[in-house]
C-alpha cells in the first residue's frame, strides 16, 4: 500500500524599505540644510523627527552637496515622492533638478534643467511643481519614466502679486488637493508683507488666510512649510530655525516656536514608505510505501493397496 501526504505553510513578512515607524503618532519632516559660513554645512537632508509631538531629533540620511552651488539657499526647491522614495532638488544659479532615492542617498542623479531658478517646491501627481524665484508663478514640470524631465509647463499666476519664495517662502499640496503657500510679498521690489494663502489648481481660486506686516507676530515667522501625513502644516523660520505650526484652515501659526534647529533652505513631508508585504509558502510531500508477501505450501500423499 502506498500512502502521500502533503503539508503546506506559509509566512508573511512586512517590511518598511526605510525601517521608519509606522505609528500614527510619528512625524518626520525632510529639511535641506542651509549653509551658514563657520557655522553649518549645506546640502544636507536632515530628518527632524519626533513621536510625540513635543520633543524633536534631527539626523542627517545623505549629504547631495556633491551637485553643487551651495549657497545660503541652494540647493531649494525640496520634495519628496513617498511612492518611490525619491526626493527632488534642485540648485539656483544652474537650475538643474536632481532626485536621489533614500533607500540609496549615495547615489544624485542629474534630472534636466528647469527654465526658471526654483522657490518652493513639492511633488504631486506624479510630477515636481515649483514656483520660480520672485515670482507667483506655479510651474508642472513633466517627468518621464526616468524621471527625466521632458518639459516644464506655467500652470497660473497664483495671485496676481508680485511674491518671492525664496528662504522665507514655500509651496506644499495638502490631502486636500489644495497647494499651501507661503511667501514675502513685494511692493515695487521692496520686501513689505507676509502672506499665507490656498490655492486652487482645478478652479484657480486663489484665498489669502493670513497677511501682515514684517512685523505683525501673526506671520512674522512664516517660512518654510510642509503638509504632514497627520494633516498639520510646519513651518520653519529660516533666520533663525525656529520651527511652529500651521492650521490649514485659518492659517493660524501657533503663539510660540515647538522645537529650533539649524536653518533649512527648504521642507517635504517626509512619510513612511509604502509598506511591502511579502508571502512564502512552502509545500511539503512525504510519501511512505508498505509491502507484505506471504506463501503457503502444502503436499500430502496417500497410497492403499487392497488385494
Amino acid at each position: 500500500s502506498t500512502s502521500t501526504s502533503t503539508s503546506t505553510s506559509t509566512s508573511t513578512v512586512t517590511l518598511d524599505p526605510l525601517g521608519c515607524p509606522q505609528g500614527p503618532s510619528q512625524t518626520t519632516i525632510l529639511c535641506m540644510s542651509r549653509f551658514v559660513s563657520g557655522e553649518q554645512a549645506g546640502g544636507r537632508l536632515n530628518l527632524i523627527t519626533t513621536s510625540d509631538g513635543l520633543n524633536w531629533a534631527a539626523s542627517t540620511i545623505a549629504d547631495v552637496s556633491s551637485v553643487g552651488s551651495i549657497t545660503s539657499s541652494s540647493p531649494n526647491g525640496l520634495a519628496y515622492d513617498p511612492q518611490t522614495q525619491f526626493a527632488y532638488f534642485a540648485t539656483l544659479a544652474t537650475r538643474r533638478l536632481f532626485r536621489t532615492n533614500l533607500s540609496a542617498p549615495s547615489t544624485v542623479t542629474f534630472l534636466g534643467n528647469l527654465v526658471h531658478q526654483p522657490g518652493g517646491g513639492t511633488f504631486h501627481n506624479g510630477s515636481y511643481w515649483y514656483t520660480p524665484q520672485r515670482s507667483d508663478e506655479l510651474r508642472r514640470v513633466w517627468l518621464d519614466t526616468n524621471g527625466s524631465v521632458v518639459r516644464d509647463d506655467s500652470v497660473a499666476n497664483m495671485s496676481g502679486i508680485l511674491m518671492q519664495v525664496q528662504e522665507y517662502g514655500d509651496i506644499d499640496f495638502g490631502s486636500d488637493g489644495l497647494l499651501y503657500v507661503s511667501s514675502t510679498v513685494l511692493v515695487n521690489l521692496v520686501t513689505t508683507y507676509r502672506q499665507f494663502a490656498t490655492f486652487n489648481i482645478t478652479s484657480g481660486v486663489y484665498t489669502i488666510l493670513q497677511n501682515g506686516t514684517l512685523t505683525d507676530p501673526a506671520v512674522d515667522r512664516f517660512g518654510q512649510i510642509t503638509y504632514a501625513p497627520n494633516g498639520i502644516i510646519y513651518n520653519h523660520f529660516t533666520a533663525n530655525g525656529t520651527w511652529s505650526t500651521i492650521n490649514p484652515v485659518t492659517g493660524a501659526m501657533s503663539p510660540s516656536p515647538f522645537f529650533t534647529t539649524g536653518g533649512c533652505t527648504d521642507l517635504a513631508s517626509f512619510s513612511c514608505a509604502p509598506l511591502t508585504t511579502t508571502t512564502t509558502t512552502v509545500t511539503s510531500t512525504s510519501t511512505s510505501t508498505s509491502t507484505s508477501t506471504s506463501t503457503s505450501t502444502s503436499t500430502s500423499t496417500s497410497t492403499s493397496t487392497s488385494t
